[in-house]
């Protein structure tokens, strides 16, 4: 740990690698642009491998995220699954469900957090994805649950699908699955959560079957990110890789430089642009006013104030009830 001016900051490696090993998608999601994109490509097999290692050996990172696109759209995703089960890497994907039906048997047991993509009703859910993906999700909830997996339902929540809440939490709760609430950032040309919208989020967190950030509420309601005290903390507690073996800096969603990895991940790590951009995190023009989940929800365990304890208090709640309270209700 260390002091900086008033805030005790704690100094530590990333703890998350999220890693976009496909801008491919077979959906067309209404909050996402990424489908959009023209130039389509998926990460080297090689590539992903040899980066897997060094960030566990060499930078001690326990977590990586395979991201999108769709990551189950990656010929190579089983092997890389397993891979890094082999060194003992936390796994997370989350997927719109449309393959995992086909392809569950061989991620069972690869993947430490699984999250479905739900955004409301039948009717709705499917509007907003451009096809038929609800009936797949249904599918993959059973699959899931035949196979002793535990996923959660990811509910991505914009001023015009919050109608949905209840909807959503009823099929979390009948499947004793966790419901995360992910208020939508304002991105891709996304309309901000409106307070309104956050009181009726916030009153769902002491509910069955439901995670809520509280920590991402306050933020929200404190206008993001302020340059002049900047909470952003993405750059220390998340490397970002790019389907073309690169590291993206500040962030994904405002990727301003990049760095080649050439088969040295450790160098370009420790790289003097890459610690310069450190240093800045948070204090770019673009941050200002930012709340971009992906970033705040790891950066809030590196700085000891109150949104740590938001932060504590939800993954506490969270915990107890994924890995003990519905153990015993199922």
């Amino acid at each position: 740990m260390k002091l900086n001016g008033k805030n005790l900051m704690i100094k530590k490696n990333p703890i998350l690698l999220t890693y976009y090993i496909t801008n491919r998608c077979n959906a067309k999601c209404d909050f996402c642009n990424i489908w959009k994109q023209e130039n389509k490509k998926d990460a080297k097999k090689g590539d992903v491998l040899e980066n897997l290692k060094t960030a566990k050996e060499e930078l001690k990172i326990k977590f990586v995220d395979f991201t999108g696109g769709e990551p189950l759209l990656h010929n190579d995703i089983i092997e890389i699954l397993t891979y890094a089960k082999e060194l003992n890497l936390y796994t997370s994907i989350t997927t719109n469900t449309k393959l995992y039906p086909r392809m569950a048997e061989q991620l069972n047991n690869k993947v430490d957090f699984l999250l479905f993509s739900i955004d409301g009703t039948r009717e709705f859910h499917n509007q907003n994805r451009g096809g038929n993906f609800f009936r797949s999700l249904l599918e993959s909830i059973e699959i899931a649950k035949k196979l002793n997996e535990n996923p959660d339902l990811i509910y991505t929540v914009t001023n015009e699908s919050i109608k949905y809440i209840d909807d959503v939490v009823e099929i979390g709760q009948k499947n004793n699955l966790m419901v995360q609430i992910n208020p939508v950032f304002e991105y891709f040309e996304n309309e901000p959560i409106t307070g309104k919208n956050l009181d009726i989020i916030r009153k769902y967190f002491w509910k069955k079957n439901v995670y809520v950030n509280l920590a991402q509420l306050k933020l929200i309601e404190n206008n993001g990110n302020n340059l002049k005290k900047p909470r952003c903390r993405g750059v220390t507690s998340n490397l970002v890789i790019s389907e073309d073996n690169k590291i993206i800096l500040p962030c994904y969603h405002n990727m301003k430089w990049e760095i080649d990895i050439n088969h040295d991940l450790k160098k370009a790590f420790n790289s003097k642009k890459r610690n310069e951009i450190e240093k800045q995190q948070g204090t770019f023009p673009f941050c200002q006013e930012c709340t971009i989940n992906c970033y705040f929800d790891p950066s809030f365990e590196y700085e000891v104030d109150k949104y740590m304890f938001w932060s504590l208090l939800s993954r506490i709640k969270y915990s107890c009830e994924k890995y003990f309270i519905n153990k015993f209700r199922r």
